[in-house]
């Protein structure tokens, strides 16, 4: 039932671009359905994750194909996954990310993020 609510929400939302963090592997507890394949391949033609961390990591699905897709690192597991998004002569960086929370790690990764933008002249972001 909740697989159903979930996938008939993101329909719903008809988005262009969908971007996730903490994203599971895994939508039930014993692992029956992959999450990507039930809620997001039904919508999104083109999905991009980074590193499986500790069950968990971050991505983007959407219609367009983004180029140059990558995934740069902040402190402990966290990081952004990058793709570049060609709107007419301009290219919009689409960008996931999750910053850590952790005290020691949070304002070394907020900078690393802030100069990561700073590089483009067109950016959308989703930071968690």
């Amino acid at each position: 039932m909740e697989l159903h609510n979930w996938r008939t929400w993101i329909g719903q939302q008809s988005l262009d671009i969908f971007v996730v963090n903490e994203w599971n592997k895994y939508f039930s507890k014993d692992s029956n359905y992959i999450a990507s394949q039930e809620l997001l391949k039904p919508f999104y033609s083109h999905i991009y994750f980074g590193k499986q961390n500790k069950w968990i990591y971050n991505g983007i699905a959407t219609n367009f194909e983004l180029d140059n897709v990558k995934q740069v690192n902040w402190e402990g597991d966290y990081y952004a996954v990058i793709g570049e998004l060609k709107v007419g002569d301009k290219v919009v960086h689409v960008i996931s990310t999750h910053i850590p929370w952790q005290k020691q790690w949070h304002d070394k990764s907020m900078q690393e993020l802030i100069a990561q933008l700073k590089q483009y002249e067109y950016s959308f972001a989703w930071a968690t």
